[in-house]
């Protein structure tokens, strides 16, 4: 279905990224998904048949940057259909914050970064919130078991 333009059924999605999440690899480094879930109903799919997510990274840019990064792409070798570019931007619009309002009212893992900023920025707000969460996970384990 993909190679055809299609989008893979969210039952498929979920049972690939269950799969691979599952794998040694994710399992010992940890695994960053990232364009999925795309509205509000994947999000609550997510959480039930997968997981529950640690850290929810809400990378910020202005569609008028990313269609003005387009252009500059699209001047290069790099081919953008930009009739897909604004679809798809309408698409984000319409369902992001619906993703992220869940992510952040149910489980509070939402961490809202510039991504206008350095990506030097980006990372260490990105491994502040991971790390911020690794310690309140390590102070309830010490708390509750020792």
């Amino acid at each position: 279905m993909f190679d055809c333009g299609k989008d893979v059924e969210d039952s498929a999605m979920l049972e690939l990224i269950k799969r691979r999440i599952q794998l040694r690899d994710c399992q010992e480094n940890g695994w960053v998904l990232e364009g999925y879930p795309k509205t509000r109903e994947q999000a609550k799919q997510f959480v039930l048949k997968v997981q529950k997510p640690s850290n929810v990274i809400y990378l910020q840019v202005p569609y008028s940057e990313v269609y003005k990064r387009s252009q500059a792409a699209a001047a290069s070798d790099f081919e953008c259909d930009r009739t897909i570019l604004v679809r798809h931007l309408n698409f984000l619009g319409k369902h992001t914050p619906n993703v992220a309002v869940f992510f952040q009212k149910y489980y509070n893992s939402l961490t809202s970064i510039d991504g206008l900023k350095s990506c030097w920025f980006i990372e260490e707000r990105a491994l502040e919130a991971i790390e911020k969460t690794l310690s309140a996970r390590l102070n309830f384990a010490r708390d509750n078991f020792f």
